[in-house]
């Protein structure tokens, strides 16, 4: 029963640490923090520290992510089904809770646009309609890149690069 306390205790409260995160620590102050896919810190698990990474106001919660650099792009149900997976509760941060932002264009009247159906975009904002089958040939790509980012199997440099593929 002790070992698996243990067990729970540094699968639901750890963070990465070492090369590549593949250690695991536990920080019981900074496991504290709650999830949000849009967190206000990080942990740095090789130093035991909390940093913000954008202002917090008085009052506001401090949040960091469970989800990797990687996991944070994707979209809300991939999100949703791999903390449920992982951590077992179901994201009820702002991001969740509103129109999935990684399915964002721009458009030219600067409001954004969203996908309408398979092949068309609607602005949010002039609501202009456009062919979509460019911007979602694009979309493939990027989620291609971002499982392979997320496959484990390059190094943290090649990691970075497909990463940044993501946002082209």
């Amino acid at each position: 029963e002790t070992s698996l306390f243990v067990r729970s205790v540094v699968h639901f409260n750890s963070f990465g640490a070492g090369p590549s995160g593949r250690d695991q620590v536990v920080f019981p102050t900074l496991a504290r923090a709650n999830h949000s896919c849009s967190p206000n810190c990080l942990v740095d698990g090789d130093a035991g520290t909390l940093r913000a990474v954008r202002p917090i106001s008085v009052g506001e919660e401090v949040t960091v992510s469970y989800l990797d650099d990687a996991g944070l792009l994707m979209d809300i149900s991939s999100r949703q089904k791999e903390l449920q997976e992982r951590y077992e509760f179901r994201c009820q941060c702002q991001r969740c809770t509103s129109v999935d932002d990684t399915r964002r264009f721009s458009c030219h009247c600067g409001g954004d646009r969203l996908p309408l159906d398979k092949s068309r975009l609607r602005c949010l904002t002039c609501k202009e309609l456009m062919e979509a089958a460019e911007l979602f040939e694009a979309e493939e790509k990027a989620a291609k890149s971002l499982q392979a980012a997320r496959s484990g199997d390059l190094e943290e440099e090649d990691e970075g690069h497909e990463l940044m593929k993501c946002h082209r």
